[in-house]
């Protein structure tokens, strides 16, 4: 099972990318039908219909592996206690991403239809996880001298959790909206540090502000960790700054270089390990034992 859940994991992040890859192509549409493509299961090829197809394709094995998986929960007493109230969730939430995606397609890539498509996509994404998590029976361990994990840690790092998750979101909404060089200039906006909030330029420019709120929470998160002894939380916590600096500087490159399609890959892609990483950290922290 577990190394069922963590192919279906990877397989979520590689469409989550791939999907970028299909976004930055203008490729979204090269597949004007839904479920077939061109009319054909599998269509004549190009590089737009290779990019849009494979997405679907992928998209179709983590539906299918996902489907086995939750048969799989259900039909073991053992799984359904640890995991299956989520794999609950992550069903219905894999249904309505297929709608989703269907509607996506005739909307014609509508930011909106888009946007929602990713958030569902991503708290499906999350449901994997925590049940990996779940059956993994994933802690963090404490040394004797520590009795709690102080309050303000286990909060701080949900509230980075879901800050993320919004991020990620906004994010989906200023490229679906071509929103990416709506602020042109860096680190100002139009040539001022508060443009007129209207349109795209709004999207992008609460887009750089969530940033900022991201990057001064986990430097703070970083220095109250300092007070848990676990080596291992210490590191998970390093790592998420070191992804943040990381997806900062390509969120600027983004803008310095004009969106330049292998540093908006990336940054989607950094973008979704920061959260994956943030999620595993908060639920192990949550769930810390003693030694």
């Amino acid at each position: 099972m577990k190394k069922l859940l963590t192919l279906d994991i990877v397989l979520v992040f590689i469409l989550f990318v791939w999907g970028s890859l299909v976004r930055t192509h203008g490729a979204g549409l090269a597949c004007p039908d839904w479920p077939l493509c061109h009319g054909k299961i599998i269509p004549p090829m190009d590089t737009l219909v290779l990019l849009e197809w494979g997405h679907r394709l992928i998209a179709a094995i983590v539906g299918f592996l996902t489907l086995g998986i939750g048969i799989k929960i259900f039909s073991s007493e053992e799984y359904r206690k640890k995991s299956g109230i989520w794999a609950g969730i992550a069903l219905p939430l894999l249904i309505l991403q297929v709608i989703l995606g269907a509607l996506t397609v005739k909307q014609l890539l509508h930011p909106h239809f888009v946007t929602v498509h990713v958030a569902v996509g991503t708290l499906f994404f999350s449901c994997l996880i925590i049940m990996l998590l779940k059956i993994s029976d994933a802690h963090y361990v404490m040394r004797p001298s520590e009795n709690v994990i102080p309050s303000a840690i286990v909060r701080g790092i949900w509230f980075m959790v879901a800050l993320i998750f919004a991020q990620l979101i906004l994010g989906t909404l200023v490229s679906s909206s071509h929103a990416g060089l709506a602020c042109p200039d860096f680190p100002t906006c139009l040539g001022q540090w508060i443009p007129p909030l209207i349109g795209t330029v709004a999207y992008h420019f609460f887009h750089r502000l969530i940033a900022y709120v991201i990057l001064a929470a986990m430097v703070g998160l970083w220095l109250i960790s300092k007070s848990v002894e676990d080596p291992k939380f210490k590191t998970s916590v390093k790592v998420l700054l070191i992804l943040t600096f990381l997806q900062l500087g390509l969120g600027i490159s983004n803008v310095l270089f004009k969106l330049p399609l292998l540093v908006s890959v990336a940054h989607l892609a950094v973008a979704t390990a920061l959260f994956s990483m943030a999620l595993v950290t908060a639920y192990k922290i949550t769930y810390a034992r003693l030694s």
